[in-house]
């Protein structure tokens, strides 16, 4: 009788979990699995790699010098949906510009219907750049991803994560804004969850300039996520719990 009361109580506590959205939540963070910098201007660097320099985001001359950033998050050991996100990148404090850094961060995502094969995108040296397992930085360049955007098996959303840093750029800390992503998305995040298992983000580039750490140094790029368990998390724990229980009893 006493291990089916404990039966009962873990399905009660599991019902309990499924339908509270405050208790399910759970917040995480996630360092860049990838990370590079693109640069636009001066054209000439256009076809070139630049993973062996930190992440640069900057609009400051139209001609010699806009850079953009791209980044990679492992999405497949979320437990299950997104809620909230927003993304974190540390200041190195050495871009010389004490401005307020307002930039944009857009998802770039492969077409459901696209094979293995479409999804290749190489570079000027014949490298892959991009393929079913998303981006490989140190061959991505600015005209890799203005390939793979313009290829129709890639997209850019039309929405994006807004991120807001102040005018002290300081060394050592992360901006860490609240959760300020829409539910466009949201969905979108998910999306590719469910799809691929990864996301790949593109900061675009900005008025001012900033120079942040990368994956290589000592702080990464961060998806920083509430995510919700999926239901059937909890009646799975529930069942071991009540196994675990029986098996107890049985040697007791």
């Amino acid at each position: 009788m006493t291990l089916v009361r404990l039966c009962i109580f873990a399905a009660s506590v599991a019902a309990i979990l499924i339908v509270s959205p405050v208790v399910q939540a759970e917040t995480i963070t996630l360092d860049a699995v990838q990370d590079t910098t693109l640069i636009e201007a001066p054209s000439t660097e256009r076809d070139t790699p630049h993973d062996d320099s930190k992440i640069v985001i900057s609009s400051i001359n139209k001609t010699t010098d806009r850079a953009m950033a791209l980044f990679q998050f492992d999405l497949s050991g979320l437990p299950g949906e997104i809620t909230a996100a927003h993304i974190e990148l540390y200041d190195l404090g050495t871009s010389g510009y004490t401005t307020a850094f307002v930039t944009r961060h857009y998802i770039l995502t492969p077409s459901a219907g696209a094979t293995d094969e479409e999804l290749v995108v190489l570079n000027a040296g014949n490298d892959v750049a991009f393929d079913k397992d998303g981006m490989h930085e140190e061959y991505c360049t600015y005209n890799t991803y203005t390939g793979a955007t313009g290829g129709g098996h890639w997209s850019e959303s039309s929405s994006y994560i807004a991120q807001s840093i102040a005018a002290d750029n300081s060394v050592g800390y992360y901006s860490s804004p609240d959760f300020n992503t829409n539910q466009t998305m949201l969905d979108l995040l998910n999306e590719n969850r469910t799809g691929k298992g990864y996301v790949i983000i593109l900061g675009y580039r900005n008025a001012s300039k900033r120079i942040f750490d990368d994956r290589e140094g000592d702080y990464a790029p961060r998806l920083v996520v509430d995510a919700v368990p999926e239901p059937g998390t909890f009646v799975l724990l529930a069942g071991l719990g009540c196994l675990a229980a029986l098996l107890r009893g049985r040697k007791e």
